[in-house]
């Protein structure tokens, strides 16, 4: 087993336009690692958010109406501990 010292920096290697882009970009952040961060996580949750889509569009529509009749009776019991 090889271990691996997550805290070296490594090279990665883009075209100068891509690091340009990337340097820009990384403005708003401290570094470019923390911007690359960010933009791996936004992508981990467009994906999520995605699959998620995918899932609720192929839920049969039976299930979705007890769904929806469930998230309203939810729904109107927290309106109603609120007052």
């Amino acid at each position: 087993m090889t271990i691996v010292d997550q805290t070296r920096p490594t090279t990665i290697k883009v075209s100068r336009e891509t690091h340009r882009r990337l340097r820009a970009g990384a403005t708003e952040f401290r570094s470019l690692d923390e911007y690359l961060r960010n933009l791996l996580e936004m992508e981990e949750r467009r994906k999520m958010v995605e699959d998620l889509r995918r899932e609720i569009a192929s839920t049969p529509p039976e299930l979705m109406e007890s769904w929806r009749a469930e998230s309203q009776e939810w729904e109107n019991a927290s309106l109603a501990d609120a007052h």
